[in-house]
C-alpha cells in the first residue's frame, strides 16, 4: 500500500513499477483508492502483488486508513522538495 500526501508521486511510482512507463506530466489525482496487480519472480516462484494506491487528500484519509489493517506492507511516500509532506508521514505512522 502506498501512503503519503497528495502530489508526492504515489501513482507515478506505481505506474512506473507496474508498466515500466513514465506519466510524462499527465497528472492523475487518485480518488479514494485504486490498485494494480503485477506478477514478479521470487526465486523460482511467480508471486502476484496487489499494490494499493491511496488518495493523499485529507478528505479521503478515513477511507484509506480502513485498508491499513489488511496490508502486508506500507510504502510511505513524500516529496523531497516539500518538507511538510515528510512531516505528515507521522500521521500515517500513528494511524
Amino acid at each position: 500500500m502506498l501512503l503519503g500526501d497528495s502530489c508526492t508521486g504515489k501513482t507515478c511510482l506505481l505506474i512506473r513499477f507496474k508498466d515500466g512507463t513514465f506519466m510524462n506530466n499527465n497528472f492523475i489525482s487518485t480518488v479514494g483508492i485504486d490498485y494494480r496487480n503485477k506478477l514478479v519472480d521470487v526465486d523460482k516462484y511467480k508471486v502476484k502483488l496487489q499494490i494499493w494506491d491511496t488518495a493523499g487528500q485529507e478528505r479521503f484519509r478515513s477511507i484509506t486508513s480502513s485498508y491499513y489493517r489488511d496490508a502486508d506492507a506500507l510504502l510511505l511516500v513524500y516529496d523531497v522538495s516539500n518538507r511538510s509532506s515528510f512531516e505528515n508521514i507521522r500521521v500515517s505512522i500513528e494511524d
